[in-house]
């Protein structure tokens, strides 16, 4: 076993054996892995790409995720736990491949750091939410490729869910794109586990992101991790089909949530930045049944999103929806693309 001191020697020597200087490099971890770009943050993490240092993987890019190792590094290791009880073979979810602690040494001034880190696999076309808003014509994606993309995220929460864990922070910033413009879900920082019949109270008072919380977190009600999940996937359908919140938090002082508290639907469509022909009346229903303060009124799980009127219109079959998907997702790459080159 290499001791501290001698790994960050390994470390240093590896920095000026492969001299790499250019700006591109952050540092390298151990003995095996290099680190670049920063491509993401966390509450208290970073996370960059990278890959392996030995000669067979150098074209293999990787998400490495660091954490400084301190007194509290609960949340990290959970992540970790978290991660490993999941299927790591499915299309919907970002793949998972080692966790561990280790000596950083930064490339810049070769000072050296005990981290955690986990590693993922990389996902080439960036967040979801890097895809909407790009222009005056290209804001939200409509309700027909929204379908499509919603289909792709609800997979991803079936299974975790199915596997006893409640993910607690579902939004667009953690859905990653890959290669093939495949939705994956990235970030069980927050999450927890979930067992039948055993209450568990859900960490709503310091993690999490708000705006998808569902109301009973504000009126100090008992919380589902289940519901609040299908609660968040709400506002992020409505995201991904609009391009806007629905509303900035779901508290009765919120003047757009204020009106679905107390049922005026009506008005609340109407007070939104929309012409009300720009949403079917089935989108509005179920959008009504996601956000809905009475928790008994509202959708339950994702077997009821699956068989809701909205989710069942203008069914197409998976060539298809691939084929409309790819065509606008790449509009919107390139036009995100054609955007830097004017911005230079």
């Amino acid at each position: 076993m290499v001791d501290n001191n001698e790994n960050s020697n390994l470390n240093k020597s590896i920095i000026t054996k492969l001299k790499l200087t250019s700006p591109e490099l952050y540092g390298v971890l151990g003995n095996k892995y290099i680190l670049f770009n920063k491509i993401g943050r966390g509450l208290s993490s970073r996370v960059y790409s990278g890959r392996k240092i030995d000669s067979t993987s150098k074209k293999i890019l990787l998400a490495i995720k660091i954490c400084k190792k301190t007194y509290d590094n609960k949340m990290f290791i959970e992540e970790g736990y978290i991660n490993k009880k999941l299927p790591n073979n499915s299309p919907y979810i970002i793949k998972y491949y080692d966790s561990g602690k280790d000596i950083l040494i930064k490339a810049k001034d070769q000072k050296s750091h005990q981290v955690l880190y986990h590693i993922f696999e990389y996902s080439e076309n960036g967040k979801l939410s890097n895809y909407l808003n790009i222009d005056n014509n290209l804001r939200g994606f409509g309700e027909i490729i929204g379908r499509i993309i919603f289909k792709q995220i609800l997979n991803s929460i079936e299974i975790i869910h199915k596997n006893g864990i409640s993910h607690q922070d579902i939004k667009l910033e953690n859905i990653l794109v890959s290669s093939n413009y495949q939705m994956k879900l990235i970030d069980f920082g927050f999450a927890i586990e979930i067992f039948p019949n055993i209450k568990k109270e859900v960490r709503f008072s310091q993690y999490g992101t708000n705006g998808y919380f569902p109301p009973e977190v504000y009126i100090n009600r008992d919380v589902d991790p289940i519901k609040s999940d299908i609660f968040a996937l709400g506002v992020t359908l409505f995201i991904i089909v609009l391009g806007f919140k629905p509303f900035n938090t779901a508290k009765r002082t919120d003047n757009l949530y204020r009106k679905i508290w107390r049922k005026n639907y009506d008005s609340y469509w109407n007070d939104l930045p929309i012409k009300s022909f720009e949403v079917s009346k089935s989108f509005k229903e179920l959008m009504n049944k996601f956000f809905t303060l009475n928790i008994n009124e509202r959708i339950k799980n994702i077997e009821e999103i699956r068989i809701d009127k909205w989710m069942m219109e203008g069914k197409m079959d998976i060539e298809k929806e691939r084929e409309l998907l790819i065509i606008e997702m790449e509009k919107r790459r390139n036009k995100m693309e054609d955007t830097k080159e004017y911005g230079k």
